[in-house]
């Protein structure tokens, strides 16, 4: 999936899967090591193999069965809200999840501010994100529309799950910085939306999409959500529907999308594989356009071999990265790279996982300095915290930066950036966490010239590696109480040798810094 530039997996969960129900050998034939797991060991085992590669997963948990059959609002509701208390208090602190869609392929009974309690989408939806959020309190939260004859709608039929023109007149009350927009769309292959019979079909469908949900997409987060299709394995008009909601998604910004499903397709489930388990790079080629990529056909050889390589490995540091920026007030303090204190007139950018993470080494990009271009310029940014629901590419900005190269009325602006050299003076400097001792201890590298992927401590005649935390630290044990000498390499290659003093005997000591000795050429 990497290899095809896919950095993020939306995972559906059903009650089922919480009671840790047995899983049939059938199902994990593919991998020996799943066999004999629960259902719940497995989404388990999904969710750690997926963020340590560094993509992101978003959970779906949905008010309803777990067969296919549509979901209806209310029918498993009490089942529905502990599932959701469950997913959040056993997922919410795991790095690289970053919250829960409450659908799946829209609610078929749903309403907006209706006098249904147990059917108005609006009450329910934000309740359920209050649960969540009690647990999970940094998730993001997914809320998909509604259907036909909704509140303050156009009188067009519309897929249930498609339609979010009534948050216009009765919003959410859902913090906005946690709140996601995920309209569900389907195509021909499982719909029979009005749209799809017009004269003007595929050329009317932008202009519908636009009403339904994209309006939003100038103050809200927007993710828009492919529940089905075949890709010409059924209706031979769903290839004609795709490639409209790719362009449609390219033109207006709106490049994060969860699109397709990675299993073999057929009309109904929108799978990329074809019988051989290979990607098809004619799907590949309607993801990569709505991302704003290149075309698929490089990707989809690369996906073939993607057990030898990985997507951000293949890129080199020195690469140019191109997405979109938006703006946040935060990262000045509490950043998840811990880089505190920061001055609050700095220019600084949260970034997101896939370079973040750059290599699969974790927060290996932290601290490091990036030269973004915009529509109006360029400047230079200091990375200070992950941007955990961006693309690859993206950046999440500070007020101060997105203005030095952007208008801030637009809200989101296309991009490009590289790593360039800090403008620092002086030697690397080095936090030792609090708690640290001889026996365990956790050490950030700080003022580099370049970000620092690997940090080694001599024992002996041999050196002993680190690990990178996405904390920004690195992790070691058992270092001795003699003064520390070690290796330390950036993002280039490039190793310097120091030497930090004793660390603390006990663990009573709180957070410190030492001074280092050298610098990167």
């Amino acid at each position: 999936m990497q290899a095809a530039d896919i950095n993020a997996l939306r995972v559906p969960v059903c009650t089922a899967t919480l009671q840790a129900e047995p899983v049939a050998a059938a199902d994990v034939a593919g991998d020996p090591a799943l066999r004999g797991l629960s259902s719940l060991q497995l989404l388990d085992a999904v969710v750690r193999a997926s963020t340590q590669r560094g993509m992101q997963v978003l959970l779906a948990f949905a008010d309803g069965g777990c067969d296919d059959s549509a979901p209806q609002l209310g029918a498993q509701q009490q089942a529905w809200t502990n599932g959701l208390t469950t997913l959040a208090a056993r997922y919410g602190t795991t790095t690289g999840v970053i919250g829960i869609d409450l659908g799946s392929s829209g609610y078929r009974n749903a309403t907006w501010a209706g006098n249904s309690a147990d059917a108005d989408w609006n009450r329910i939806a934000s309740r359920a994100a209050a649960t969540v959020l009690k647990q999970a309190p940094r998730w993001v939260v997914g809320v998909e529309g509604v259907g036909n004859n909704a509140l303050c709608s156009d009188s067009a039929r519309k897929a249930p799950g498609s339609n979010l023109q009534p948050l216009a007149c009765v919003p959410l009350r859902i913090p906005a910085k946690q709140l996601v927009l995920m309209p569900k769309l389907a195509g021909p292959d499982r719909d029979a939306a009005d749209a799809f019979a017009a004269a003007d079909f595929p050329r009317g469908l932008p202009a519908s999409w636009q009403r339904d949900f994209g309006t939003f997409a100038a103050d809200h987060a927007v993710l828009p959500v492919s529940i089905g299709g075949g890709l010409g394995d059924g209706d031979p008009r769903d290839p004609a529907w795709q490639q409209a909601l790719s362009g449609y998604l390219a033109s207006t910004g709106m490049r994060s999308a969860f699109l397709g499903s990675w299993e073999v397709g057929n009309a109904n489930n929108a799978g990329l594989l074809a019988s051989d388990g290979s990607p098809r790079s004619d799907k590949l080629q309607i993801l990569h356009q709505a991302w704003g990529l290149a075309t698929a056909t490089s990707a989809s050889a690369s996906a073939k071999s993607a057990s030898k390589a990985d997507a951000s490995k293949a890129t080199t540091w020195n690469s140019t990265f191109s997405g979109t920026a938006t703006y946040t007030g935060s990262g000045y303090s509490g950043g998840a790279v811990l880089l505190d204190p920061i001055p609050s007139n700095a220019f600084i950018t949260a970034l997101n996982p896939t370079q973040m993470n750059f290599g699969g080494v974790k927060a290996a990009l932290a601290g490091a300095y990036l030269e973004v271009t915009g529509p109006k310029g360029k400047t230079v940014v200091y990375v200070t915290d992950l941007y955990p629901d961006g693309a690859s590419g993206g950046l999440d900005l500070s007020p101060n930066a997105f203005a030095a190269i952007g208008d801030m009325v637009q809200g989101r602006i296309p991009i490009s950036w590289k790593i360039v050299r800090a403008p620092i003076t002086g030697n690397v400097q080095y936090r030792i966490q609090e708690g640290s001792s001889r026996w365990w201890a956790a050490i950030q590298v700080r003022n580099h010239a370049y970000p620092v992927v690997k940090f080694e401590v001599k024992q002996g005649s041999t050196w002993k590696r680190l690990q990178k935390m996405d904390y920004n630290h690195f992790l070691g044990e058992q270092l001795g109480n003699q003064p520390l000498a070690i290796r330390i390499t950036d993002i280039r290659g490039k190793a310097i040798l120091d030497t930090i003093p004793a660390l603390p005997e006990d663990g009573n000591k709180p957070v410190y810094f030492e001074p280092g000795n050298v610098q990167f050429p």
